[in-house]
C-alpha cells in the first residue's frame, strides 16, 4: 500500500512468537519475515518508513542485512518455555533485572523463512531499544489477566528486558497495552515513550 494511501509512517513490528505457535505456525512466521523485507527494500524515506530506516541503522553499523531484518523471536529450537514462571516457582531470582536476562536468554533466537532459530541476542538488544510499545492480546474469552502466568511471563518479561537491556540509549521509554485479539486493546500505559515501534 502506497505511503499516501496508508496515511502514516510503516510502523516497525517486532513478534515474540511462543514455540508452540513457531512449530504450529512456520508459514505466519514466514509471511511477518516477507512482510519486513518488503518494507525495508522500499525506496521510502526512512522517516516513513521505520523497517527502513532500522534496517539501515544496522547495515550502516555493520550488521547483516539477515540479522538487521530479523523481528520474530522465540525460544530455541526444541524449548517452550521463557524461563520467567520457572524462576519465579523456584524463587530463584532477586531483582526485576533477574527476570529480565532469563527472558531475554530463554526467547533471544531469530526465526525467518530461511533461518529457523539463529542465536540474536546483539538483535534481540537492538529492536528493544526501538520499542515504544509493547503489546500483549489474547484471542478467546475462556480466561482472564488474572487466571494464567502468560502475562506475567511473557508481557512482564518483554516489558522488563525492554527496560533492563541496557539498549536505552536510542529510546528512552515505552507503553504498555493489551487487548482481545481483533476486539481492541486497553489504553496504553506511558513509560516515557516514543512512537516507532511495537512488539507482541
Amino acid at each position: 500500500m502506497p505511503l499516501d494511501r496508508l496515511g502514516r509512517p510503516r510502523v516497525d513490528v517486532v513478534v515474540r512468537a511462543s514455540g508452540f505457535f513457531r512449530d504450529s505456525f512456520a508459514a505466519a512466521i514466514g509471511l511477518v519475515d516477507e512482510a519486513v523485507c518488503r518494507a525495508a527494500a522500499l525506496d521510502e524515506p526512512p522517516e516513513h518508513n521505520f523497517v527502513r530506516k532500522h534496517v539501515l541503522a544496522d547495515v550502516h553499523a555493520g550488521v547483516g542485512m539477515e540479522e538487521a531484518l530479523a523481528r520474530v523471536f522465540a525460544p530455541r529450537p526444541g524449548a517452550y518455555v521463557d524461563g520467567v514462571a520457572q524462576a519465579v516457582e523456584a524463587g530463584c531470582w532477586e531483582t526485576r533485572r533477574d527476570l529480565a536476562e532469563i527472558y531475554a536468554r530463554w526467547v533471544d533466537h531469530a526465526y525467518t523463512r530461511d533461518r529457523y532459530g539463529v542465536p540474536a541476542r546483539d538483535a534481540l538488544i537492538r529492536r528493544a531499544a526501538e520499542l515504544s510499545v509493547v503489546l500483549k492480546t489474547r484471542d478467546n474469552e475462556e480466561h482472564d489477566v488474572f487466571d494464567t502466568d502468560d502475562y506475567f511471563r511473557d508481557f512482564g518479561g518483554w516489558s522488563r528486558w525492554r527496560r533492563s537491556s541496557g539498549a536505552g540509549g536510542r529510546r528512552r521509554g515505552s507503553a504498555t497495552a493489551h487487548g482481545r485479539g481483533s476486539r481492541g486493546c486497553a489504553a496504553p500505559r506511558k513509560r516515557r515513550g516514543g512512537r516507532s515501534g511495537g512488539a507482541s
